[in-house]
């Protein structure tokens, strides 16, 4: 039996797999899980075949691999699909997070010029798995605030990533600090539409990319446009106000959003798909979650 969903849930909700399921009555309908709906839901979510396969292959050590890029793929993906109260996404910020930052002289398998991604990356894993509350959230990003500004006065220094920036766009500081974050996104995003797009690896410099490759990949579109709305930027940046443009000409009459070309890029294999055989429920959820990040209505 469905929920007591609006008219125009029925369809996506009833079409949808359990990962989706949760993130629409969670993320899209604001239903938490005092919901009994939302709770069963959550349950599913930890028996899916995809979570129970991904949470068997950690090691005893907390880690998903020997490379801090295969732990973040697998804990940022578990999270994603609703899964980040799993004792495997506790047991990895436990034993590889939250150690590895507190470490300074802690590698992985970067050299020392990019040791803060190193921290980057796990920041982002910890604010996402927190859903950006954790305590030491703001004393780390502090140093990242602190590396940014370096960036700003002298484009020498070690540019902006793509982890440390979705960080900053999870964490949810006090309301005091909540307009400083907002102004520092975006400057920084705007100062970053300025510059060239070739100094790191995609997957880790935070870069805006052609106007025909968002076009191309709407999964990339997606993902910029939510962590805009999560940070706040959204109507402060330029290719994000184009962006959101794009996305509400894209809805079709029947309420989705179909995309012929709908692969996610590697770097972002973990944020799609979370139900693999549902393409366009998958980017309209992801797409009716930015509306709600909007405070519009869905």
């Amino acid at each position: 039996m469905l929920p007591d969903l609006p008219p125009s849930f029925q369809e996506l909700y009833r079409d949808s797999g359990p990962i989706l399921r949760y993130r629409i009555l969670r993320d899209v309908l604001d239903r938490d899980e005092s919901w009994i709906e939302t709770s069963s839901a959550q349950a599913a979510v930890q028996k899916h075949p995809r979570v129970l396969e991904l949470t068997g292959q950690q090691l005893s050590d907390g880690s998903f691999g020997d490379r801090l890029s295969h732990t973040a793929a697998s804990v940022l993906w578990l999270c994603e699909a609703g899964a980040e109260s799993h004792p495997a996404v506790e047991r990895a910020l436990e034993y590889v997070v939250l150690p590895t930052l507190a470490q300074e002289n802690v590698t992985w398998e970067l050299s020392a010029d990019q040791r803060p991604l190193v921290r980057d990356i796990c920041l982002h894993i910890l604010a996402r798995a927190t859903r950006g509350t954790h305590p030491l959230l703001e004393s780390y990003l502090e140093l990242v605030k602190f590396d940014w500004q370096r960036w700003l006065d002298n484009k020498r220094a070690t540019p902006p990533t793509v982890p440390a920036y979705c960080a900053m766009a999870w964490w949810k500081p006090q309301p005091a600090q909540a307009l400083d974050k907002r102004a520092l996104l975006a400057k920084l995003l705007n100062e970053i539409e300025n510059q060239p797009t070739a100094l790191l690896p995609e997957s880790s410099r935070l870069l805006i990319p052609d106007k025909e490759i968002y076009l191309s990949e709407p999964v990339r579109m997606l993902f910029d446009l939510e962590h805009g709305a999560r940070a706040g930027v959204l109507n402060e940046v330029n290719h994000l106000r184009w962006l959101y443009d794009e996305l509400e000409v894209a809805q079709d009459a029947d309420g989705f959003w179909h995309y012929e070309h709908a692969e996610a890029p590697q770097h972002l294999a973990w944020y799609f798909p979370l139900e693999s055989d549902t393409t366009d429920r998958d980017l309209t959820v992801r797409a009716l979650i930015v509306y709600k990040l909007l405070n519009y209505d869905v």
